[in-house]
């Protein structure tokens, strides 16, 4: 007699996880303060695959360019046509997992942390470094054969990427510390990041089409930007006049001592 029987690894095999693990992956994430699921939030949370679907579709819609009409002139003829754009996230799913002993061997017996507690929050810290690595990797559109991670260096693959393909940005879009000189592969000593560079970085969003737009803070409209430790070294270290380290000198001469930055660490970019 024949039974029906559905395995524990079959495609059928409803499976439900626990949210405790990405609640502890979102905390401990540098960038989950700008997560959130508004249009305003600079990294937006889709929450649409809640539901069944493994892709999420987003539209654009570009701001009118028409010229318009004015006092006994036709309009009817003259309609402008809306222009939309679309881009698509793939759902997939990335596993990574500890063994360890049970709780009643002997190699627990041995230790006095819990290794299931340790475990669990190993793969807690390792979601978070990904997620945040994945997230720079697709923001920055880096598309180098080898990348450093944890120290070593690697080929990225997709699960270093978000599980999506990643796009490198038009050439309108990268800017360099020595003009035009692609300092993705020919950076040296003398590429030293400057204010100037954040400058730059803000005219592009600004005058880009569309336009970046920026987030709405205390009713300041603000752009974000993320610096690797070599380039806050730079900034922080140049005594050249009009940069950061000068402006804040005159700051702290202006009776700002408390909160300066030169003490506080942090860096404040309208």
């Amino acid at each position: 007699m024949a039974i029906t029987q559905y395995g524990v690894n079959d495609s059928l095999a409803v499976k439900v996880w626990a949210r405790d693990l990405f609640a502890e992956v979102k905390k401990g994430l540098e960038i989950a303060p700008l997560i959130g699921t508004s249009s305003k939030s600079i990294i937006q949370e889709r929450t649409e695959l809640k539901q069944k679907g493994d892709r999420v579709t987003v539209g654009l819609r570009m701001q009118l360019s028409g010229d318009g009409k004015t006092e006994n002139e036709t309009l009817e003829g003259h309609e402008e046509s809306l222009t939309t754009y679309s881009d698509n996230i793939l759902i997939n799913e990335l596993a990574h997992a500890v063994r360890v002993e049970g709780e009643d061997s002997i190699d627990q017996q041995r230790v006095m942390h819990n290794l299931r507690e340790e475990a669990r929050s190993g793969l807690a810290d390792w979601y978070a470094e990904r997620m945040s690595l994945s997230f720079f990797v697709q923001a920055s559109g880096y598309t180098g054969l080898t990348m450093a991670y944890r120290g070593d260096t690697i080929t990225p693959t997709t699960v270093h990427e978000g599980l999506n393909t990643v796009t490198a940005p038009s050439t309108g879009r990268k800017i360099f510390t020595t003009g035009s000189a692609d300092e993705t592969v020919n950076a040296d000593s003398t590429a030293t990041f400057t204010l100037n560079e954040i400058d730059k970085a803000k005219e592009a969003a600004i005058t880009a089409n569309p336009k970046i737009r920026p987030v709405r803070v205390a009713n300041q409209d603000l752009y974000v930007i993320y610096l690797h430790p070599y380039q806050v070294y730079d900034l922080r270290t140049s005594t050249t006049d009009g940069q950061w380290f000068d402006i804040q000198r005159a700051a702290m001469m202006g009776g700002e001592t408390t909160k300066n930055p030169i003490f506080t660490g942090a860096q404040t970019i309208h």
